[in-house]
Protein backbone atom coordinates (compact mmCIF):
# COMPACT_ATOMS: atom_id res chain seq x y z
CA UNK A 1 0.00 0.00 0.00
CA UNK A 2 1.27 3.48 -0.78
CA UNK A 3 0.11 6.57 1.11
CA UNK A 4 1.07 10.20 0.69
CA UNK A 5 0.78 12.63 3.55
CA UNK A 6 0.94 15.89 1.61
CA UNK A 7 -2.08 18.11 1.07
CA UNK A 8 -2.83 18.66 -2.60
CA UNK A 9 -1.27 15.43 -3.79
CA UNK A 10 -3.55 12.61 -4.84
CA UNK A 11 -3.05 9.40 -6.77
CA UNK A 12 -5.09 9.79 -9.96
CA UNK A 13 -5.57 6.05 -10.39
CA UNK A 14 -6.05 4.72 -6.84
CA UNK A 15 -7.60 1.32 -6.66
CA UNK A 16 -7.36 -0.28 -3.25
CA UNK A 17 -5.95 -0.90 0.18
CA UNK A 18 -5.87 -3.62 2.77
CA UNK A 19 -5.90 -2.68 6.45
CA UNK A 20 -6.47 0.61 8.26
CA UNK A 21 -3.59 2.69 9.47
CA UNK A 22 -2.25 6.17 8.77
CA UNK A 23 1.05 7.97 8.70
CA UNK A 24 1.79 10.04 11.78
CA UNK A 25 0.91 13.68 11.16
CA UNK A 26 -0.32 12.82 7.69
CA UNK A 27 -3.19 14.40 5.77
CA UNK A 28 -6.69 13.79 7.13
CA UNK A 29 -7.44 11.51 4.20
CA UNK A 30 -4.55 9.80 2.41
CA UNK A 31 -4.72 8.34 -1.10
CA UNK A 32 -3.59 4.80 -1.67
CA UNK A 33 -3.07 2.07 -4.22
CA UNK A 34 -3.16 -1.69 -3.83
CA UNK A 35 -0.70 -4.18 -5.25
CA UNK A 36 -1.61 -7.42 -6.97
CA UNK A 37 -5.39 -7.17 -7.02
CA UNK A 38 -5.57 -10.50 -8.85
CA UNK A 39 -4.01 -12.34 -5.90
CA UNK A 40 -6.82 -13.69 -3.75
CA UNK A 41 -6.76 -12.12 -0.27
CA UNK A 42 -3.26 -10.82 -1.14
CA UNK A 43 -1.62 -14.06 -0.02
CA UNK A 44 1.68 -13.98 -1.94
CA UNK A 45 3.91 -16.90 -2.80
CA UNK A 46 7.31 -17.00 -1.15
CA UNK A 47 10.10 -15.25 -3.03
CA UNK A 48 7.55 -13.64 -5.38
CA UNK A 49 7.71 -10.06 -6.62
CA UNK A 50 5.08 -7.60 -7.84
CA UNK A 51 5.39 -4.23 -9.55
CA UNK A 52 2.91 -1.38 -10.16
CA UNK A 53 3.10 1.96 -11.93
CA UNK A 54 1.92 5.08 -10.08
CA UNK A 55 0.62 8.30 -11.51
CA UNK A 56 0.51 11.36 -9.25
CA UNK A 57 -1.33 14.64 -9.65
CA UNK A 58 0.50 17.58 -8.01
CA UNK A 59 -1.06 20.85 -6.93
CA UNK A 60 2.32 22.58 -7.40
CA UNK A 61 5.57 21.80 -9.14
CA UNK A 62 8.49 20.32 -7.21
CA UNK A 63 6.37 19.29 -4.22
CA UNK A 64 7.97 16.72 -1.89
CA UNK A 65 6.20 13.37 -1.62
CA UNK A 66 6.29 11.14 1.43
CA UNK A 67 5.28 7.54 0.86
CA UNK A 68 4.97 4.38 2.92
CA UNK A 69 4.65 0.80 1.77
CA UNK A 70 2.80 -1.72 3.94
CA UNK A 71 2.88 -5.48 3.55
CA UNK A 72 -0.40 -6.70 5.07
CA UNK A 73 -1.06 -10.08 6.61
CA UNK A 74 -3.68 -12.45 5.15
CA UNK A 75 -7.21 -11.61 6.25
CA UNK A 76 -6.56 -7.86 6.46
CA UNK A 77 -8.26 -7.08 3.11
CA UNK A 78 -11.23 -5.27 4.58
CA UNK A 79 -11.78 -2.22 2.35
CA UNK A 80 -12.67 -1.22 -1.23
CA UNK A 81 -9.89 -1.79 -3.73
CA UNK A 82 -11.13 -0.50 -7.11
CA UNK A 83 -13.43 2.07 -8.76
CA UNK A 84 -14.03 1.45 -12.45
CA UNK A 85 -16.37 1.80 -15.45
CA UNK A 86 -17.95 5.18 -14.68
CA UNK A 87 -20.55 5.97 -17.34
CA UNK A 88 -23.53 8.31 -17.72
CA UNK A 89 -26.27 8.78 -20.29
CA UNK A 90 -26.64 11.99 -22.30
CA UNK A 91 -26.39 15.12 -20.15
CA UNK A 92 -27.14 18.51 -21.73
CA UNK A 93 -26.01 22.08 -21.11
CA UNK A 94 -29.33 23.01 -19.50
CA UNK A 95 -29.89 23.73 -15.83
CA UNK A 96 -31.14 20.58 -14.09
CA UNK A 97 -30.69 18.42 -17.17
CA UNK A 98 -30.80 14.85 -15.88
CA UNK A 99 -29.05 11.60 -16.76
CA UNK A 100 -28.33 8.18 -15.29
CA UNK A 101 -24.86 7.58 -13.84
CA UNK A 102 -23.32 4.20 -13.01
CA UNK A 103 -19.99 3.07 -11.54
CA UNK A 104 -18.50 -0.25 -10.40
CA UNK A 105 -16.91 -0.41 -6.94
CA UNK A 106 -14.97 -3.49 -5.82
CA UNK A 107 -14.40 -4.68 -2.26
CA UNK A 108 -13.65 -7.94 -0.46
CA UNK A 109 -16.06 -7.84 2.47
CA UNK A 110 -19.14 -6.40 0.69
CA UNK A 111 -19.46 -3.63 3.26
CA UNK A 112 -19.16 -0.42 1.21
CA UNK A 113 -21.34 2.17 2.91
CA UNK A 114 -20.96 5.27 0.75
CA UNK A 115 -20.06 6.22 -2.82
CA UNK A 116 -20.01 9.93 -3.69
CA UNK A 117 -19.32 11.97 -6.82
CA UNK A 118 -17.76 15.44 -6.67
CA UNK A 119 -17.59 17.78 -9.67
CA UNK A 120 -18.04 21.48 -8.72
CA UNK A 121 -18.34 22.79 -12.34
CA UNK A 122 -21.44 20.59 -12.78
CA UNK A 123 -22.73 19.88 -9.26
CA UNK A 124 -21.70 23.12 -7.56
CA UNK A 125 -20.83 22.74 -3.89
CA UNK A 126 -23.02 19.67 -3.43
CA UNK A 127 -22.04 16.06 -3.99
CA UNK A 128 -23.94 13.20 -5.58
CA UNK A 129 -24.52 10.16 -3.35
CA UNK A 130 -24.90 6.91 -5.26
CA UNK A 131 -27.19 4.02 -4.30
CA UNK A 132 -26.34 0.35 -4.59
CA UNK A 133 -27.94 -0.91 -7.79
CA UNK A 134 -26.91 -4.55 -7.79
CA UNK A 135 -24.11 -7.00 -7.20
CA UNK A 136 -22.37 -7.81 -10.46
CA UNK A 137 -21.80 -11.43 -11.29
CA UNK A 138 -18.30 -11.35 -12.72
CA UNK A 139 -16.57 -14.75 -12.62
CA UNK A 140 -13.13 -13.12 -12.69
CA UNK A 141 -14.00 -10.90 -9.74
CA UNK A 142 -17.03 -11.72 -7.59
CA UNK A 143 -16.36 -8.66 -5.44
CA UNK A 144 -17.81 -6.10 -7.87
CA UNK A 145 -20.93 -4.07 -7.10
CA UNK A 146 -22.69 -1.56 -9.32
CA UNK A 147 -23.66 1.80 -7.84
CA UNK A 148 -25.75 4.47 -9.54
CA UNK A 149 -27.97 7.49 -9.27
CA UNK A 150 -29.29 10.48 -11.20
CA UNK A 151 -26.63 12.92 -12.36
CA UNK A 152 -27.96 16.49 -12.69
CA UNK A 153 -26.37 19.55 -14.31
CA UNK A 154 -27.13 21.76 -11.32
CA UNK A 155 -24.99 24.70 -12.42
CA UNK A 156 -26.10 24.67 -16.06
CA UNK A 157 -22.51 24.01 -17.15
CA UNK A 158 -21.94 24.49 -20.87
CA UNK A 159 -20.80 21.88 -23.38
CA UNK A 160 -17.50 20.18 -22.59
CA UNK A 161 -15.73 17.58 -20.48
CA UNK A 162 -15.43 18.26 -16.75
CA UNK A 163 -13.08 16.44 -14.40
CA UNK A 164 -14.39 15.22 -11.05
CA UNK A 165 -13.70 12.39 -8.66
CA UNK A 166 -15.53 9.54 -6.98
CA UNK A 167 -14.97 8.66 -3.33
CA UNK A 168 -15.85 5.28 -1.80
CA UNK A 169 -15.77 4.26 1.86
CA UNK A 170 -16.62 1.10 3.77
CA UNK A 171 -17.88 0.35 7.26
CA UNK A 172 -14.30 0.10 8.51
CA UNK A 173 -12.62 2.88 6.53
CA UNK A 174 -12.68 5.58 9.19
CA UNK A 175 -10.97 8.70 7.86
CA UNK A 176 -9.58 6.94 4.80
CA UNK A 177 -11.35 6.70 1.45
CA UNK A 178 -10.83 5.28 -2.03
CA UNK A 179 -10.73 7.87 -4.86
CA UNK A 180 -10.84 7.79 -8.63
CA UNK A 181 -10.81 10.59 -11.20
CA UNK A 182 -13.75 10.62 -13.63
CA UNK A 183 -14.96 12.82 -16.48
CA UNK A 184 -18.47 14.18 -17.08
CA UNK A 185 -19.34 14.91 -20.71
CA UNK A 186 -21.97 17.61 -21.27
CA UNK A 187 -23.55 17.86 -24.70
CA UNK A 188 -24.64 20.93 -26.62
CA UNK A 189 -27.69 21.43 -28.80
CA UNK A 190 -31.41 21.12 -28.22
CA UNK A 191 -32.34 17.80 -26.65
CA UNK A 192 -35.11 15.77 -28.22
CA UNK A 193 -37.46 13.06 -26.91
CA UNK A 194 -35.53 10.38 -28.78
CA UNK A 195 -35.90 7.64 -26.20
CA UNK A 196 -38.91 8.04 -23.87
CA UNK A 197 -38.27 5.85 -20.84
CA UNK A 198 -40.46 5.23 -17.80
CA UNK A 199 -38.38 6.06 -14.73
CA UNK A 200 -41.15 6.23 -12.11
CA UNK A 201 -44.50 4.43 -11.83
CA UNK A 202 -47.06 4.20 -9.02
CA UNK A 203 -50.69 3.16 -8.70
CA UNK A 204 -53.24 5.53 -7.18
CA UNK A 205 -56.89 5.00 -6.18
CA UNK A 206 -59.32 5.38 -9.10
CA UNK A 207 -58.81 5.97 -12.81
CA UNK A 208 -56.86 9.14 -13.66
CA UNK A 209 -58.91 11.43 -15.93
CA UNK A 210 -56.63 14.50 -15.99
CA UNK A 211 -53.54 15.89 -14.29
CA UNK A 212 -51.76 19.19 -13.64
CA UNK A 213 -48.10 19.79 -12.76
CA UNK A 214 -47.01 22.68 -10.57
CA UNK A 215 -43.48 22.81 -9.22
CA UNK A 216 -42.67 19.62 -7.33
CA UNK A 217 -46.25 18.32 -7.30
CA UNK A 218 -48.67 16.57 -9.62
CA UNK A 219 -52.39 17.04 -9.01
CA UNK A 220 -54.53 14.18 -10.30
CA UNK A 221 -58.25 14.21 -11.04
CA UNK A 222 -59.39 10.64 -10.41
CA UNK A 223 -62.60 8.75 -9.90
CA UNK A 224 -61.61 8.54 -6.24
CA UNK A 225 -61.13 12.30 -5.92
CA UNK A 226 -58.08 14.56 -5.70
CA UNK A 227 -54.65 12.91 -5.45
CA UNK A 228 -51.46 14.91 -4.81
CA UNK A 229 -48.15 13.30 -5.82
CA UNK A 230 -44.70 14.56 -4.82
CA UNK A 231 -42.50 14.36 -7.95
CA UNK A 232 -39.36 15.87 -6.44
CA UNK A 233 -37.64 12.55 -7.12
CA UNK A 234 -38.89 11.46 -10.57
CA UNK A 235 -37.83 7.86 -9.96
CA UNK A 236 -39.83 7.59 -6.76
CA UNK A 237 -43.05 9.63 -7.06
CA UNK A 238 -45.01 9.50 -3.82
CA UNK A 239 -48.66 10.15 -2.95
CA UNK A 240 -48.59 12.73 -0.14
CA UNK A 241 -52.18 13.99 -0.10
CA UNK A 242 -55.61 12.80 -1.16
CA UNK A 243 -59.22 13.74 -0.67
CA UNK A 244 -62.12 11.52 -1.68
CA UNK A 245 -65.19 12.92 -3.41
CA UNK A 246 -68.86 11.94 -3.44
CA UNK A 247 -69.93 14.51 -6.07
CA UNK A 248 -70.05 12.23 -9.10
CA UNK A 249 -69.62 8.45 -9.28
CA UNK A 250 -67.72 8.90 -12.56
CA UNK A 251 -65.20 11.28 -11.02
CA UNK A 252 -63.78 14.56 -12.30
CA UNK A 253 -63.07 15.01 -15.99
CA UNK A 254 -60.67 17.97 -15.88
CA UNK A 255 -58.40 19.69 -13.37
CA UNK A 256 -56.77 23.13 -13.19
CA UNK A 257 -54.20 24.49 -10.72
CA UNK A 258 -54.11 28.23 -10.00
CA UNK A 259 -52.82 30.27 -7.05
CA UNK A 260 -52.71 27.46 -4.45
CA UNK A 261 -56.11 26.17 -5.50
CA UNK A 262 -57.22 23.24 -7.57
CA UNK A 263 -60.43 23.30 -9.60
CA UNK A 264 -61.90 19.93 -10.58
CA UNK A 265 -64.55 19.78 -13.29
CA UNK A 266 -67.27 17.14 -13.01
CA UNK A 267 -70.09 16.56 -15.47
CA UNK A 268 -72.56 18.84 -13.70
CA UNK A 269 -70.44 20.86 -11.28
CA UNK A 270 -66.96 22.00 -10.36
CA UNK A 271 -65.26 21.67 -6.98
CA UNK A 272 -62.66 23.96 -5.40
CA UNK A 273 -59.79 22.74 -3.18
CA UNK A 274 -57.18 24.61 -1.20
CA UNK A 275 -53.75 23.03 -1.79
CA UNK A 276 -51.52 25.62 -0.11
CA UNK A 277 -50.34 22.60 1.90
CA UNK A 278 -50.09 19.81 -0.71
CA UNK A 279 -49.96 17.23 2.10
CA UNK A 280 -53.37 18.30 3.35
CA UNK A 281 -55.74 19.43 0.56
CA UNK A 282 -58.91 21.07 1.88
CA UNK A 283 -62.31 21.03 0.15
CA UNK A 284 -63.74 24.56 -0.17
CA UNK A 285 -67.00 24.28 -2.10
CA UNK A 286 -68.86 22.72 -5.00
CA UNK A 287 -70.87 24.63 -7.62
CA UNK A 288 -73.54 23.06 -9.82
CA UNK A 289 -73.01 23.91 -13.48
CA UNK A 290 -72.43 21.95 -16.67
CA UNK A 291 -68.79 22.05 -17.74
CA UNK A 292 -66.47 20.65 -20.40
CA UNK A 293 -63.17 22.37 -19.64
CA UNK A 294 -61.64 25.06 -17.44
CA UNK A 295 -58.72 27.48 -17.49
CA UNK A 296 -57.65 30.14 -14.98
CA UNK A 297 -55.96 33.49 -15.45
CA UNK A 298 -55.59 36.35 -12.99
CA UNK A 299 -58.71 36.66 -10.83
CA UNK A 300 -60.99 34.70 -13.14
CA UNK A 301 -61.97 31.19 -14.15
CA UNK A 302 -62.96 30.52 -17.74
CA UNK A 303 -65.21 27.51 -18.31
CA UNK A 304 -66.76 26.00 -21.41
CA UNK A 305 -69.92 23.91 -21.74
CA UNK A 306 -72.29 22.85 -24.47
CA UNK A 307 -73.76 26.33 -24.87
CA UNK A 308 -71.39 29.06 -23.78
CA UNK A 309 -68.16 30.39 -22.35
CA UNK A 310 -68.66 31.58 -18.77
CA UNK A 311 -66.28 33.82 -16.83
CA UNK A 312 -66.31 33.34 -13.05
CA UNK A 313 -64.76 35.47 -10.32
CA UNK A 314 -62.22 33.16 -8.67
CA UNK A 315 -62.80 34.74 -5.24
CA UNK A 316 -66.59 35.04 -5.09
CA UNK A 317 -67.39 32.28 -7.63
CA UNK A 318 -69.99 34.54 -9.25
CA UNK A 319 -70.48 34.49 -13.02
CA UNK A 320 -69.46 37.95 -14.19
CA UNK A 321 -69.71 37.42 -17.93
CA UNK A 322 -70.78 34.88 -20.56
CA UNK A 323 -71.11 34.52 -24.29
CA UNK A 324 -73.03 31.99 -26.35
CA UNK A 325 -71.03 29.43 -28.33
CA UNK A 326 -71.61 26.13 -30.00
CA UNK A 327 -70.77 23.01 -27.95
CA UNK A 328 -67.14 23.55 -26.92
CA UNK A 329 -64.49 21.35 -25.36
CA UNK A 330 -61.01 22.78 -24.84
CA UNK A 331 -60.05 26.27 -23.69
CA UNK A 332 -56.77 28.17 -23.34
CA UNK A 333 -56.56 31.75 -22.03
CA UNK A 334 -53.56 33.87 -22.97
CA UNK A 335 -53.49 37.55 -22.05
CA UNK A 336 -56.70 39.29 -23.13
CA UNK A 337 -57.95 36.42 -25.28
CA UNK A 338 -59.62 33.06 -24.76
CA UNK A 339 -59.23 30.36 -27.43
CA UNK A 340 -61.79 27.57 -27.51
CA UNK A 341 -62.51 24.52 -29.63
CA UNK A 342 -66.18 24.25 -30.53
CA UNK A 343 -68.53 22.60 -32.99
CA UNK A 344 -67.63 24.96 -35.83
CA UNK A 345 -63.86 25.04 -35.25
CA UNK A 346 -61.66 27.39 -33.20
CA UNK A 347 -63.06 30.59 -31.78
CA UNK A 348 -61.11 33.57 -30.38
CA UNK A 349 -62.83 35.72 -27.73
CA UNK A 350 -61.66 39.05 -26.37
CA UNK A 351 -61.93 38.81 -22.56
CA UNK A 352 -60.12 42.05 -21.69
CA UNK A 353 -63.43 43.10 -20.14
CA UNK A 354 -64.54 39.96 -18.27
CA UNK A 355 -68.09 41.30 -18.00
CA UNK A 356 -68.40 41.71 -21.76
CA UNK A 357 -66.57 38.99 -23.74
CA UNK A 358 -66.59 39.58 -27.52
CA UNK A 359 -65.94 37.10 -30.33
CA UNK A 360 -63.20 38.48 -32.60
CA UNK A 361 -62.59 35.61 -35.03
CA UNK A 362 -63.19 31.92 -35.77
CA UNK A 363 -62.31 29.05 -38.09
CA UNK A 364 -64.30 26.17 -39.53
CA UNK A 365 -61.60 23.51 -39.87
CA UNK A 366 -61.89 21.42 -36.69
CA UNK A 367 -65.48 20.41 -35.95
CA UNK A 368 -64.17 17.61 -33.72
CA UNK A 369 -61.51 19.62 -31.86
CA UNK A 370 -60.79 18.63 -28.26
CA UNK A 371 -57.73 20.00 -26.45
CA UNK A 372 -56.15 23.34 -27.35
CA UNK A 373 -52.71 24.72 -26.48
CA UNK A 374 -51.72 28.29 -27.40
CA UNK A 375 -48.03 29.18 -27.64
CA UNK A 376 -47.01 32.49 -29.17
CA UNK A 377 -48.79 33.02 -32.47
CA UNK A 378 -49.98 29.44 -32.83
CA UNK A 379 -52.84 27.37 -31.45
CA UNK A 380 -52.40 23.59 -31.41
CA UNK A 381 -55.64 21.58 -31.46
CA UNK A 382 -56.11 17.84 -30.95
CA UNK A 383 -58.88 16.60 -33.22
CA UNK A 384 -60.60 13.25 -32.71
CA UNK A 385 -60.71 12.72 -36.48
CA UNK A 386 -57.90 14.80 -37.97
CA UNK A 387 -54.93 14.48 -35.62
CA UNK A 388 -53.25 17.75 -34.66
CA UNK A 389 -54.25 20.99 -36.38
CA UNK A 390 -52.08 24.09 -36.03
CA UNK A 391 -53.59 27.58 -36.45
CA UNK A 392 -51.96 30.94 -36.95
CA UNK A 393 -53.71 33.18 -34.42
CA UNK A 394 -51.49 36.25 -34.75
CA UNK A 395 -54.47 38.11 -36.29
CA UNK A 396 -57.24 37.71 -33.70
CA UNK A 397 -59.86 38.57 -36.31
CA UNK A 398 -58.64 36.06 -38.86
CA UNK A 399 -57.23 32.83 -37.42
CA UNK A 400 -56.41 30.33 -40.15
CA UNK A 401 -55.14 26.79 -40.57
CA UNK A 402 -51.34 26.82 -40.84
CA UNK A 403 -50.21 23.20 -40.50
CA UNK A 404 -51.54 19.74 -39.76
CA UNK A 405 -50.41 16.18 -39.08
CA UNK A 406 -51.59 12.85 -40.38
CA UNK A 407 -55.16 11.93 -39.46
CA UNK A 408 -55.67 10.00 -36.22
CA UNK A 409 -57.85 10.11 -33.14
CA UNK A 410 -55.96 12.70 -31.09
CA UNK A 411 -57.14 13.22 -27.53
CA UNK A 412 -55.17 14.86 -24.72
CA UNK A 413 -52.47 17.22 -26.01
CA UNK A 414 -49.30 18.85 -24.71
CA UNK A 415 -46.77 21.06 -26.53
CA UNK A 416 -43.31 21.85 -25.15
CA UNK A 417 -39.84 22.73 -26.47
CA UNK A 418 -40.73 22.29 -30.13
CA UNK A 419 -42.57 18.98 -29.75
CA UNK A 420 -46.25 18.09 -29.58
CA UNK A 421 -47.41 15.06 -27.59
CA UNK A 422 -50.84 13.64 -28.41
CA UNK A 423 -52.61 10.75 -26.69
CA UNK A 424 -54.40 8.39 -29.06
CA UNK A 425 -56.09 5.00 -28.77
CA UNK A 426 -56.47 5.54 -25.02
CA UNK A 427 -52.86 4.95 -23.90
CA UNK A 428 -50.47 5.56 -26.81
CA UNK A 429 -48.54 8.75 -27.58
CA UNK A 430 -47.56 10.25 -30.91
CA UNK A 431 -44.71 12.77 -30.72
CA UNK A 432 -44.39 15.37 -33.48
CA UNK A 433 -41.61 17.83 -34.22
CA UNK A 434 -43.38 21.20 -34.52
CA UNK A 435 -40.35 23.47 -34.69
CA UNK A 436 -41.79 24.41 -38.09
CA UNK A 437 -45.54 24.74 -37.32
CA UNK A 438 -46.23 24.83 -41.04
CA UNK A 439 -44.89 21.29 -41.52
CA UNK A 440 -45.18 19.17 -38.34
CA UNK A 441 -43.46 15.80 -38.72
CA UNK A 442 -43.91 12.56 -36.80
CA UNK A 443 -40.89 12.03 -34.53
CA UNK A 444 -41.85 8.87 -32.65
CA UNK A 445 -44.78 6.71 -31.68
CA UNK A 446 -44.78 5.01 -28.28
CA UNK A 447 -47.28 2.63 -26.70
CA UNK A 448 -48.89 2.01 -23.33
CA UNK A 449 -47.93 5.16 -21.43
CA UNK A 450 -51.23 6.68 -20.35
CA UNK A 451 -54.46 8.46 -21.24
CA UNK A 452 -53.63 12.01 -20.14
CA UNK A 453 -50.32 13.84 -20.33
CA UNK A 454 -48.37 16.85 -19.06
CA UNK A 455 -44.79 17.78 -19.99
CA UNK A 456 -42.32 19.78 -17.91
CA UNK A 457 -38.67 20.13 -18.89
CA UNK A 458 -37.28 16.69 -19.70
CA UNK A 459 -40.13 14.69 -18.16
CA UNK A 460 -43.62 13.71 -19.28
CA UNK A 461 -46.21 12.73 -16.69
CA UNK A 462 -49.09 10.46 -17.67
CA UNK A 463 -52.14 8.98 -16.00
CA UNK A 464 -54.23 5.98 -17.08
CA UNK A 465 -57.69 4.58 -16.52
CA UNK A 466 -56.29 1.88 -14.26
CA UNK A 467 -54.76 4.47 -11.90
CA UNK A 468 -51.17 4.21 -13.15
CA UNK A 469 -49.20 7.44 -12.78
CA UNK A 470 -45.98 7.35 -14.79
CA UNK A 471 -42.94 9.64 -14.97
CA UNK A 472 -41.28 9.40 -18.39
CA UNK A 473 -37.78 10.70 -19.10
CA UNK A 474 -37.86 12.21 -22.58
CA UNK A 475 -34.17 12.96 -23.06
Amino acid sequence: IVYTNNNGIRLTNPDGWTSLWDLAQGAEINPFKAYAKDVDDRVFEGNSSHTERFQFEFAEENMPVTIAVCSALPGNCEEPFSIDNFIHTDLYSIVDSWSKARVDVYDWQHDIDEVELFCPPVLGESSLSFSLVSAISVPANPHAHKWGYRLKNITGAGPGKFKGYIKATSDNSGELALYDVIEIDIKSGTPSPHDPTVVGDILVPGSIKDLEINGDYAYLATRYGLIVVDITDPVYPEVIGKLSQSIDIFGAERIEYHNNRVYMVFRYSFAVYDVADPNNPVFIDNFEMTFNDIDASGDYLYVTDNYSLSIINANTFEIVGAIETQPSHGISVKGDFAYITEGAGVKIIDVSDPTNPIITGSTVHSPTGRDIIVLGNYAYVSDSNKGIRIYDVSDKTNPHLFGYTEKFNARDLEVADGYAYAIYEVTNIKIFDVTDPNFPTLYSDVEHFGGTIAVRDQFAYTGSRVGSFKVIKLW
